[in-house]
């Protein structure tokens, strides 16, 4: 057993031992975060539109660029003269002749708009010309048709010859539009000549042709 007498001397010994220092709380002083303004919104509360990207060089050659810009103009002479082709054959009652000529009419307005596009896309002016007056009247139901699929064949010497052009410049985007405006007129001259041979078969006039316009009528 511990003798009393030492150990209240210890005891007193512990009590009058000076109390380890807590340290300091140090007060750190913190700036506020910075607070990052959001741009200001574009009137309206859209989003501003991107840039448009710069034209591309001018890659088409002045001698094809005369040739397409004239081929604009062919084109939509074509739609013209299909028109007009169209309201002869309606003055004469024969509504389905009409509505074909319609039909190929829009396709000759969509064929200039292709030409045109091109011109756009490939970073040259397009330097339309006039067009014609369309043809108003015929000398008979078969010179209608002969005129129309000579017109058709017209057009295809036309796209040959840009069609060298375009080998000779090597302009390969050019030549791939000619490309496939030959293999679209393949289509149109065999339409034009399969009419002209069915009139050419009916005689001209007559009955045959009004089986003929009940046919295009659909």
């Amino acid at each position: 057993m511990q003798d009393p007498i030492k150990l209240l001397s210890m005891l007193s010994k512990q009590a009058a031992a000076p109390a380890a220092e807590v340290p300091a709380t140090v007060a750190v002083q913190t700036s506020p975060p910075e607070v990052t303004e959001a741009p200001a919104a574009p009137a309206g509360g859209r989003d501003p539109a991107p840039e448009r990207p710069q034209a591309q060089s001018k890659v088409i050659s002045d001698d094809l660029l005369t040739m397409l810009s004239q081929q604009v103009g062919n084109e939509s002479y074509a739609c013209y003269d299909y028109y007009g082709a169209a309201g002869w054959f309606k003055l004469k009652g024969l509504d389905g002749f009409a509505k074909w000529c319609e039909s190929q009419a829009a396709g000759e307005i969509a064929h200039a708009r292709k030409v045109y596009d091109h011109i756009i896309l490939a970073g040259s002016p397009a330097a339309l010309p006039a067009i014609t007056q369309a043809r108003p009247a015929y000398d008979s139901i078969q010179s209608a048709c002969e005129a129309i699929l000579a017109r058709e064949m017209a057009v295809t010497a036309d796209w040959r010859a840009i069609c060298k052009q375009a080998l000779k410049d090597a302009d390969g985007a050019s030549l791939g539009l000619a490309t496939w405006f030959l293999t679209e007129q393949l289509e149109e001259e065999n339409a034009a000549a399969t009419l002209l041979d069915r009139v050419r078969m009916a005689g001209g006039e007559g009955p045959g042709i009004l089986v003929i316009d009940a046919d295009l009528k659909g």
